[in-house]
């Protein structure tokens, strides 16, 4: 079954308030990976976890655990501020800071391009 306008927007309204911080997370470890030249299954060897981990942390189907958190900031120590405070934010409980974390990652973006 293919997604219809009506299903994506589903998607964005969904009752986990905290998907938009794991989603941006996610975005960012794409980012980190791809950056890198890396396929999933490399990235997840680089850094000692599965590929469908790195697959579903990606996606913000998974919340960054610390111990992934922990190996993103073994491989990429000169963003050990950027790591640590998106998976923070990934983890938080409810969205209500999403509009604080966006505008955290808008200048982060800004500054690295």
């Amino acid at each position: 079954m293919s997604a219809t306008p009506e299903t994506a927007t589903e998607t964005l309204t969904t009752s986990d308030p905290n998907l938009l911080n794991r989603q941006i997370f996610g975005s960012f470890m794409r980012r980190l990976r791809s950056d890198a030249d890396m396929t999933r299954a490399e990235f997840a060897r680089r850094i000692g976890c599965s590929g469908p981990l790195i697959s579903q942390t990606e996606s913000g189907v998974n919340t960054p655990n610390k111990r992934v958190e922990d190996m993103l900031v073994g491989l990429y120590p000169y963003q050990e501020s950027e790591i640590r405070l998106l998976a923070a934010v990934a983890r938080l409980s409810s969205g209500t800071h999403a509009d604080d974390f966006q505008l955290f990652v808008r200048a982060t973006s800004a500054r690295a391009a």
